[in-house]
């Protein structure tokens, strides 16, 4: 590989020149083909000039593999592996999952990357055991990036609840005397103390890293003015110590930092949620955040204790009611059976409220199986968002990376999610035929016959008898019977 030719490009990325560091990656793939090396020099040119998105059509394989495992070893399993990686970063992380559950990794780099996917998802067993694994042999490493892999393990160790485990390591490790490592070191100690319940030397370490933090000058990437990895925990931290107003000040000052963080796609919601249940298990949370944590459209039990039941307030301007769980809305006063792919997306911008979604994690919530197809996805996204407005007049606001219904939208829609609910059909019947349903829902048979199997799948109700005298009986409580 022509090493003037990479020496050159590296120099258009580290002087921010986008448009001409592309313009030679393209020749130089055009020129050499797509090699292991090149992908690991493709990946780190447009992490540098974030643009992972270009990235991610070059290095993408046409097709899903057909091998139960793709190695890394393999050109195949390189593209794979990077694909994952980006959609990690890209706020996909289900999707990176998947990739996750196939690959086999071998080096530290790509043990360190793999980690970073489990924890994203709150695996914390796998990300324990990729992140040992990135720090095999590096105990006398003089490197930064490697004594961030020991800060890693660290900090899985310390949400699994080993915080024996967690401080010795910590006490094992030795960081060099510089700004960044110090702070590292005091925020990681400032964290495994506040997870055993240590707040006072919690306070001091975390206030420590945090005036490290801003005498930095220069900090690194995405990293960049995050305060919020601060106001995060010291809000808490005042909290049970009994300052209840400091604690509320820091929680303003998170949210703020946090939202303008994730509207720039610095940061995920993952980041916001679960910082928001370290400060609900900590203090009275005031109503608005709250609702977040009840209603937000992420589903990973790992980091949030989802809601199984919450519904948004019902008003008299109400046009739109969406009752997920039993897959029936009311629109304008009518009730239909079988929620189409735009009142999903209505219902989903409704729970994520002001904080907005990702079209990234929109994604990942109405397409969850169809992971390898992420471009076309996002393709999609766009003519849906021009649906909702064409068909059912809501506009979608963008700000920054995140997408939101207009404010004074809100309270045209109400959404349910109960997973104890049914179809309004059976709250009244418990013994019907196929001809009753189509004639409730005024739907054809053909249609109805979908959603009685469907019914059955979900242990709704079952079906008895055959051809003409075929009925369906509900499971569970009894109702009023069509004869």
């Amino acid at each position: 590989m022509g090493q003037d030719e990479i020496k050159e490009i590296h120099q258009l990325v580290s002087k921010g020149l986008k448009a001409d560091a592309s313009k030679e990656i393209d020749l130089l793939i055009k020129k050499r083909g797509l090699s292991k090396h090149l992908c690991d020099l493709v990946f780190h040119w447009y992490f540098e000039l974030d643009n992972l998105g270009k990235c991610y059509k070059i290095i993408a394989l046409d097709e899903f593999p057909t091998k139960a495992i793709i190695d890394t070893k393999t050109l195949e399993g390189k593209r794979f592996f990077y694909m994952m990686v980006i959609l990690n970063f890209q706020g996909a992380s289900t999707f990176s999952l998947q990739f996750a559950k196939r690959i086999k990794v071998n080096t530290h780099k790509e043990h360190r990357f793999l980690g970073g996917i489990f924890l994203t998802n709150y695996h914390l067993a796998q990300a324990i055991d990729c992140y040992e694994a990135s720090v095999e042999g590096k105990e006398n490493s003089h490197v930064l990036e490697d004594w961030r892999k020991y800060f890693n393990l660290i900090y899985c160790y310390t949400l699994a609840g080993d915080f024996e485990k967690a401080q010795n390591l910590f006490d094992k490790i030795k960081p060099f005397e510089l700004p960044m490592f110090a702070h590292f070191e005091s925020n990681l100690q400032g964290t495994i103390d506040f997870y055993k319940g240590d707040y006072q030397n919690a306070l001091k370490n975390i206030e420590k890293s945090f005036e490290i933090y801003k005498s930095i000058e220069k900090l690194d990437g995405p990293r960049k003015n995050d305060f919020g990895q601060f106001y995060g925990y010291l809000g808490p931290i005042h909290a049970h110590l009994g300052d209840g107003e400091k604690a509320c000040d820091y929680l303003a000052l998170f949210m703020k930092c946090r939202i303008d963080l994730l509207e720039n796609n610095r940061r995920k919601v993952e980041s916001i949620i679960l910082n928001l249940e370290i400060f609900q298990q900590a203090m009275e949370l005031p109503k608005v955040y709250k609702k977040i944590l009840k209603m937000y459209p992420y589903q990973n039990p790992g980091i949030h204790n989802y809601s199984p039941v919450f519904e948004t307030p019902r008003l008299l301007e109400e046009t739109h009611f969406i009752d997920t769980h039993a897959d029936e809305y009311i629109l304008n006063g009518k009730r239909y059976l079988g929620i189409p792919l735009e009142l999903k997306a209505i219902s989903i911008l409704r729970r994520s409220d002001y904080l907005g979604i990702t079209k990234q994690l929109l994604c990942t919530l109405l397409w969850p199986d169809e992971f390898f197809s992420y471009f076309q996805l996002m393709d999609r996204i766009d003519k849906l968002f021009l649906r909702i407005k064409k068909r059912h007049g809501f506009k979608i606001e963008k700000a920054g990376k995140l997408y939101r219904l207009e404010e004074q939208q809100l309270s045209k829609i109400s959404v349910v999610w109960d997973s104890k609910s049914r179809p309004s059909f059976l709250n009244e019947y418990d013994s019907f035929t196929v001809g009753d349903l189509a004639s409730y829902y005024e739907i054809s048979k053909v249609m109805a016959n979908r959603h009685l199997n469907n019914w059955i799948e979900r242990g709704w109700i079952l079906k008895e008898g055959k051809g003409p005298r075929t009925r369906y009986l509900l499971l569970g409580t009894a109702k009023k019977k069509i004869s």
